[in-house]
């Protein structure tokens, strides 16, 4: 396997890690809204530092899922 492949391959583990990270606090903690929403930019932020051409395509797939999370795990702040 050549180094570049290697390389990706290790950048799209650290974003699962991240992704599954704030999934889990997001799921099973206790955040508010607020406090997920936060989370979830956070972890977009980190995105875009490890893969900054394919945030249209993280958006897609992760946006759609953190979104789902905090609006079935996490109750609206009053």
């Amino acid at each position: 396997m050549d180094l570049d492949r290697q390389r990706e391959e290790r950048t799209l583990r650290t974003l699962q890690t991240l992704v599954d990270g704030a999934g889990r606090r997001i799921v099973t903690g206790n955040l508010t809204r607020a406090q997920a929403e936060a989370l979830a930019a956070e972890t977009r932020e980190a995105a875009s530092r490890l893969i900054p051409d394919q945030m249209q395509t993280y958006d897609l797939i992760y946006g759609a899922r953190f979104r789902r999370w905090i609006e079935q795990f996490c109750p609206a702040d009053a």
